[in-house]
């Protein structure tokens, strides 16, 4: 009787965890899929200081192209002051993009689909350093 409850426990958690991980990427509530963030350029990722693409006084950082370092780019005030991101990319290949936490594409966070936006995420709140553009998501 004890090892069918053990077995019949174990089954739910593996058909919990089976559930958790086939669930959409942006299925969570801080995905954003709606107009565009002001300060946003066309074809860019943009990163804001702030959650819900608040600028903060700094400014949106508007990332065109992949980029290993964000410290190496204009845009370097951003390098781990990040709290919310939007992808603006064209229609083109590649549309979507990564953001990583640590400089040469190390500790991938999250990968937007053009048209979708992360309005804060605690896992990668102030610790983006990179980002890479890709075919999808």
């Amino acid at each position: 009787m004890r090892r069918s409850r053990f077995a019949l426990a174990m089954s739910t958690a593996a058909a919990a965890l089976v559930a958790l991980s086939s669930a959409p990427a942006h299925a969570d509530p801080t995905w954003y899929n709606g107009s565009v963030p002001a300060g946003c350029e066309s074809g860019a990722l943009c990163v804001y200081r702030h959650i819900n693409f608040d600028q903060g006084g700094w400014g949106v950082a508007n990332f065109h192209h992949t980029n290993a370092r964000w410290v190496d780019t204009r845009n370097a005030y951003m390098a781990n002051n990040d709290s919310s991101w939007f992808n603006n990319g064209t229609p083109d290949v590649p549309s979507s993009v990564v953001v990583f936490g640590y400089q040469a594409f190390e500790d991938r966070h999250f990968c937007l689909d053009r048209g979708w936006g992360n309005s804060w995420d605690p896992d990668a709140n102030d610790d983006g350093e990179a980002n890479w553009w890709v075919n999808g998501c």
